[in-house]
């Protein structure tokens, strides 16, 4: 799973192709998907900074064959502010998808897994 610049102000994309061809995985076969920025790599799920989800921050981006295909993550501004995303701190991400027949989250490991929250980052 790599970054993927967008070109969009208030939101990024996640590479996922690879990672679902290399097990025979299509798009479509998506149910549910998680991402999760932790302040720390030991943090449980449930003490997660932000949540985002399919339907709720997180949307799936075909391409032009499955190689191509992204998540696209986009921020509210409700995940900004204490006890949530500040300006500055390192933060830890992952991402889960699941495919129907299964009953956890199969977890994509990303190239650079962490994340900085810039003061310019989301616009009304």
């Amino acid at each position: 799973m790599d970054w993927v610049y967008d070109n969009d102000f208030d939101s990024f994309s996640l590479e996922i192709g690879e990672f679902i061809v290399a097990r025979n995985i299509l798009l479509a076969d998506i149910t549910d998907a998680v991402f999760m920025v932790k302040e720390s790599k030991i943090d449980a799920d449930v003490d997660a900074k932000a949540t985002l989800t399919l339907g709720n921050g997180l949307e799936l981006v075909a391409g032009a064959t499955e190689l191509d295909a992204r998540i696209k993550a986009r921020f509210r501004a409700a995940d900004f502010g204490i006890p949530y995303l500040e300006i500055c701190p390192k933060y830890y991400i992952g991402l889960g998808i699941k495919v129907s027949g299964m009953s956890k989250f199969l977890e994509l490991t990303p190239v650079d897994n962490t994340l900085r929250i810039a003061l310019d980052f989301i616009h009304d």
